[in-house]
Parts: C-alpha cells; sequence; structure tokens
C-alpha cells in the first residue's frame, strides 16, 4: 500500500505554515477535529504548543494514532487524560479566538473565563498524567 503525502499549508498562532502527511492523517485530523467541535487550525495549534522536541507533522502522527487508539480501547488511562487535555487547551484557544471578535464586554468576558475553565481542567489532567508517571516509574 502506497500512501502519497500531501503538503498543506496551514495557519498556527496567525503565521502561515506548510505541514506536509499523507492524506490518511490529513483525514483523520478532519475527522478528530469535526464538524461542531473545533477549528482544525485551532487543533493543530495546540498539538503544535504540545509537542517535544519533534517536527510537527511527528507531532500530528502521533496525536492522531494515540486518539484512535483511545477511541479503540487499546490506551491506558493517563494516555487517554493527555489527549484530552490537548482537547481542553484547544477548546480554550477556540473560545478566546471567538471572544476577540464580540463587541458584547458581557458576553466577551463570560466566553474568556470558559476559556480559563478549559485550561484550568487541563492543567489538573496533565498533573494527574504526572502523577501517573510517577507512580509507575517508582513501581
Amino acid at each position: 500500500m502506497k500512501s502519497v503525502v500531501i503538503k498543506r499549508s496551514i495557519l498556527i498562532n496567525r503565521r502561515k505554515t506548510s505541514v506536509s502527511l499523507e492524506n490518511e492523517f490529513w483525514n483523520a485530523l478532519r475527522e478528530i477535529a469535526g464538524p461542531g467541535k473545533f477549528a482544525l487550525a485551532t487543533l493543530v495549534e495546540q498539538i503544535d504548543r504540545e509537542r517535544n522536541n519533534i517536527n510537527l507533522s511527528s507531532a500530528i502522527r502521533v496525536f492522531v494514532f494515540t486518539y484512535i487508539r483511545e477511541l479503540n480501547g487499546r490506551r491506558d488511562d493517563s494516555g487517554r487524560r493527555s489527549a484530552e487535555s490537548m482537547s481542553l487547551l484547544a477548546r480554550a484557544e477556540e473560545c478566546r479566538a471567538l471572544a476577540e471578535g464580540l463587541k458584547d464586554l458581557e458576553i466577551r468576558t463570560t466566553m474568556l473565563r470558559v476559556a480559563a475553565d478549559y485550561e484550568l481542567m487541563a492543567e489538573r489532567l496533565k498533573r494527574i498524567v504526572g502523577i501517573e508517571h510517577q507512580h509507575i516509574e517508582s513501581a
């Protein structure tokens, strides 16, 4: 089976960058971002922020693989929580972006509070994952 690598431009933190992925990964990424969830660019921005010393294309592949493993039930709780944390942070970023365009101060403030709540939940999940990893390493 031969898969074609497709290079696409995407806006990350208001900066245009190119990402090369196999079409299957682009399709999976779009499904994860899905209608009614959050924008593809927001998800990629979050993956970009969370990656550790790997290129963006590889980080996206790892994220998609991890997400699919979770859906298939072949994933431990710490991995699931890590993916959920990234999803929460992506939602927070969307709320902040939406708030920027709002003129009504009360609604804008509420939207920013929602974003802060998403970030708080994500941070708590990250701490839980860190604690679980410490228990595994000490065992």
